[in-house]
């Protein structure tokens, strides 16, 4: 009957003979694994495939080959021929969950891929061992789980893994994981090699060891495995855990492939832009859009910076009409920890970001963290404090960049005279 319908439409006319035809069953709601002579795995999709829409779209791809190779007399169509199919049918479409709250109009409660992080997980299918680097924002938890969803699809084993359990717990409680083992880097030692392993924020699992747990992580090994690694080999190293470049040289001779992501997904362009002068990384290009203006506050003490916390906090929350939940604050040197000095009546209203914490994490009331412990999660407003001390920290410009590229709209940050130097030594003394 759809041949006939597009076969009433004129221009249709010589190019429905070259179409191939065939069909596509799908058990959204349960888990199909029952054979039968009678129909192909190719054309049937479950649970599994149905989580989420990539993931069916995932699916249809592999449909497409299957039909593909029982017609392989008809040619394969022209991108004129399928745009022209598309005009009459429905258009492209392709909506993934993003990592994150809805919040601001900047920002939607899906997004499509960018062309650049569709290349990516078309690499992901087509090289079983992939290094990704992108900076922060550019969405490499958001993939390499996406990759996992895929993965876990093709009835692979999949162990996701990281050093932060927060980050951790956080992906876990995305949707459209169940089957997928979550599993921190330092349990990765007693687990049975798996299918397939991601582990994301790797820069920080990249010591001497790294290469001979991954060998044995995955069956085949590090060679002839299949596996994934995402990381910030730069701006991000050397906060928590160790970076080793001989180590990261090791696992680039496992026959890997190397994908940069160059796309910010993440910041507004504003917030891109500032994170860049200020710390001098790489954050890729683009950004979601100008969004609000970042402050850099100048404080002079820490009882001043606590109330001038405390104003930006009722400001978001009553002008900007923030939620609670979509509020963090960034402490850069916890002995310097300006919420302390805060009234109680604030203090009792912020909580500190753990995994109990995360198991609710939409219910949330306004966070705060330190900067390595929030390293791969994000929130609407960032507001970042404790810039005392700062050759306390393993990294103090690295320690920053992480803390404001973490915000996605709103940016403050509580700017000590020392805070205040370090930028200007980063940024070459142009700090207008």
């Amino acid at each position: 009957s759809l041949k006939a319908d597009l076969l009433k439409i004129p221009s249709l006319h010589n190019l429905i003979p070259r179409v191939r035809f065939g069909w596509f069953v799908s058990f959204p709601e349960i888990e199909f694994d029952v054979d039968s002579v009678e129909w192909s795995k190719e054309i049937i999709s479950d649970i599994r495939t149905c989580s989420s829409p990539s993931l069916l779209s995932f699916k249809l791809k592999h449909m497409l080959d299957y039909y593909r190779s029982k017609f392989p007399t008809k040619k394969t169509l022209t991108r004129d021929d399928i745009e022209d199919l598309l005009v009459h049918m429905r258009p492209k479409f392709d909506r993934i969950p993003k990592l994150g709250d809805v919040a601001v109009h900047l920002l939607g409660e899906s997004f499509a891929l960018t062309q650049e992080q569709y290349l990516f997980l078309d690499a992901v299918f087509a090289n079983p061992k992939i290094i990704c680097n992108g900076g922060a924002g550019t969405g490499k938890s958001f993939i390499a789980l996406e990759a996992a969803r895929r993965m876990y699809a093709l009835d692979k084993s999949v162990v996701f893994t990281t050093k932060s359990e927060t980050l951790l717990a956080y992906l876990k409680n995305q949707p459209g994981v169940e089957g997928i083992d979550f599993v921190p880097w330092n349990n990765i030692r007693t687990l049975s090699p798996v299918d397939y392993l991601v582990i994301d924020e790797a820069q920080d699992v990249m010591d001497d060891d790294a290469p001979k747990i991954l060998d044995s992580a995955v069956k085949g090994g590090g060679v002839n495995g299949s596996w994934l690694i995402c990381m910030d080999r730069n701006s991000q190293s050397n906060l928590i855990g160790t970076y080793s470049k001989s180590a990261m040289e090791r696992i680039e001779n496992f026959k890997s492939i190397s994908v940069n992501i160059p796309v910010n997904c993440r910041n507004t362009l504003l917030i891109l832009n500032q994170t860049k002068w200020a710390t001098g990384a790489d954050m890729g290009i683009r950004g979601i859009g100008d969004g609000p203006t970042v402050t850099w506050q100048p404080v002079n003490d820490i009882k001043s910076e606590a109330a001038l916390l405390e104003s930006h906090l009722k400001k978001l929350l009553m002008e900007e009409r923030l939620e609670p939940k979509q509020i963090t604050v960034l402490v850069l040197n916890e002995k310097h920890n300006a919420l302390n000095h805060v009234s109680e009546q604030l203090r009792n209203r912020v909580k500190e970001v753990n995994t109990a914490l995360i198991e609710n994490w939409n219910g949330r009331p306004i966070t705060w963290s330190s900067v390595p412990a929030f390293k791969g999660l994000e929130n609407i407003a960032i507001c970042v404090i404790g810039g005392r001390e700062l050759n306390d920290l393993r990294s103090p410009i690295n320690s920053l960049y992480v803390a404001m590229s973490r915000a996605q709209a709103f940016l403050w940050i509580a700017t000590t005279q020392e805070l205040g130097e370090l930028v200007k030594k980063s940024s070459g003394g142009n700090i207008e």
